[in-house]
């Protein structure tokens, strides 16, 4: 059974969706289908067999690959990528990265849109730790490269992907041993328009095993299909994410001094996010 080449592990809401439905289009790439496979955080005990066989679709030809953000979350990503190692030494890793303010913003708002109860980001960022923790960008890196070398980690700049999309994934084509980009046209990303989130049913319905085991084998035009009668509306427009000054003092505390070092390490000026100036 195939394995995978390169896994896309992050950072959440930092332009991965983009980035994996550009490669899920190229000629050369296999992607798993949902994206997400969720196997080395969520899905480990159902064994490396089951997680190969999700790529038995890939030709011979074409490198192969997922994109999971989940797989730098938090404070267990060091189990993550010491799993993803154990099975995969040689993989390669795409690491996406934006403005800490700005993720946290749209990782809360995408959080609103999977189920999660408004309580205000102010108090999110005091309470929801994954808030914080999956923009320790340095911490989160460290943690794969106390197993990988850095050469097989390859960094994504949200700022660069917006400002430049074809040097940007043409740089990515690269580091998967593909030849650049002709020409990208990555989704446009809009406002905080109206977005659907899981309705009451369908939350129960994630919840159980045979949904689990069933939802890979579902094709996704299938899917698409059936989705809207199991969703509701949620106006994101409508959403306050403005944080107290308490709320950014806590995150400038958090991040601030980490976030300056990780952008040095990268070669780029320490005002270049919100909070580093």
């Amino acid at each position: 059974m195939p394995d995978p080449n390169f896994i896309v592990i992050g950072a959440p809401k930092a332009g991965t969706t983009s980035l994996c439905n550009y490669l899920a289009g190229h000629e050369q790439v296999y992607l798993y289908e949902n994206k997400e496979t969720q196997f080395f955080s969520g899905k480990y005990d159902r064994g490396f067999a089951w997680y190969q066989s999700l790529f038995n679709g890939a030709r011979d030809n074409q490198v192969i690959g997922e994109g999971t953000p989940g797989y730098a979350l938090g404070p267990n990503t060091g189990q993550v990528a010491k799993r993803i190692h154990d099975h995969l030494p040689k993989v390669k890793l795409i690491y996406m990265v934006r403005d800490p303010i700005e993720r946290i913003k749209s990782h809360y708002a995408q959080g609103l849109a999977n189920g999660f109860p408004d309580i205000g980001l102010s108090k999110a960022v005091f309470e929801r730790q994954n808030l914080i923790e999956a923009s320790r960008y340095q911490a989160r890196l460290n943690d794969y490269l106390a197993f990988f070398p850095r050469e097989q980690i390859h960094i994504i700049m949200f700022d660069d992907l917006i400002a430049d999309q074809k040097k940007t994934i043409s740089a990515c084509l690269k580091f998967l041993g593909l030849p650049p980009a002709e020409q990208v046209e990555l989704a446009k990303r809009g406002a905080r328009e109206t977005r659907a989130r899981d309705g009451v049913s369908l939350s129960l319905l994630k919840r159980t095993k045979p949904f689990e085991v069933l939802r890979p084998l579902i094709p996704n035009r299938i899917v698409e299909k059936v989705r809207p009668y199991f969703k509701e509306k949620i106006n994101l427009d409508k959403i306050d994410l403005s944080l107290s000054d308490a709320a950014f003092e806590h995150i400038k505390k958090e991040l601030q001094e980490e976030t300056v070092q990780f952008l040095k390490n990268m070669g780029r000026p320490k005002n270049l996010w919100t909070f580093t100036n």
